[in-house]
């Protein structure tokens, strides 16, 4: 068994969310045939970096595949997330807060993949991608 493939895609190609806004993403792990899982999940989470601790949390998770769990060659499945209120993404001088959707898969034998979309989430997010 080779190692799976990831992919990750968010619906419109968006990466700029307000909160509450809605947001669907695929997940894909393609494999060479049924494997077994160490686990994966499907997380929204952020992280800080800068002056101060640093923070990370997940705001959401999706579990896609449990410990020893058999796995199809193919795995596609849509899941709908909802942008949370707070925190909102900042780059500042001092602190920065990062948003991300992140895939992450093990595979028995193999060591973590991982897959990370930035994102940002903000009432304009617009602002912030420019």
């Amino acid at each position: 068994m080779s190692k799976p493939e990831l992919s990750l895609e968010i619906e419109g190609g968006e990466s700029g969310f307000r909160p509450g806004d809605t947001l669907r993403a695929t997940v894909n792990v393609r494999a060479n045939g049924i494997w077994t899982a160490r686990g994966g999940t499907l997380d929204l989470l952020y992280w800080t970096e800068g002056q101060g601790d640093e923070d990370r949390a997940t705001a959401h998770r999706e579990t896609l595949f449990t410990k020893d769990q058999q796995v199809n060659a193919q795995f596609r499945k849509t899941f709908t997330l909802t942008a949370p209120q707070f925190p909102w993404s900042y780059h500042g001088n001092r602190i920065k807060i990062h948003w991300c959707l992140g895939l992450y898969v093990r595979a028995k034998g193999e060591d973590q993949q991982l897959l990370e979309l930035p994102l940002v989430i903000h009432p304009r997010p617009q602002e912030l991608l420019a």
